[in-house]
């Protein structure tokens, strides 16, 4: 209970591995202003800024360098875009995945393509093309 009401918390040269590990920390605290993970091994992965940003709404200070309003909101926008991608591609990989198992259950040469000759609009038998 003590740890909600944290404001600061310096994890310098700690041996947390990923910021995963922290999101209990970050997302509980809700008083949370200064954090400081320089020399944690997660902390060499150029984004982990970004991320521990995005974990925390209450954090102001990361390693001694101010998170401005700007840069959370363009993180957070990022986010939201990246998050609606992935849904219109999550969406659209299922209608595939749905129109090839009704393909797969018509049996073979079911399909009229139109290229075939007969039952093709496009080409009639007398058809000269030179």
């Amino acid at each position: 209970r003590e740890l909600l009401a944290l404001r600061r918390l310096n994890l310098e040269k700690c041996k947390v591995e990923s910021v995963r590990d922290l999101e209990p920390v970050l997302t509980n605290c809700r008083h949370l202003e200064t954090l400081d993970v320089r020399g944690c091994p997660f902390a060499k992965n150029t984004k982990h800024r970004e991320h521990v940003t995005l974990l925390s709404d209450s954090l102001r200070t990361l390693n001694d360098r101010e998170i401005q309003p700007h840069e959370r909101a363009f993180l957070v926008q990022l986010q939201t875009r990246r998050t609606q991608k992935q849904a219109v591609a999550a969406a659209a990989a299922h209608v595939q995945k749905q129109h090839m198992e009704t393909l797969a259950g018509l049996g073979e040469g079911t399909v009229d393509h139109g290229f075939d000759g007969v039952g093709s609009a496009c080409v009639s038998p007398d058809a000269s093309f030179f």
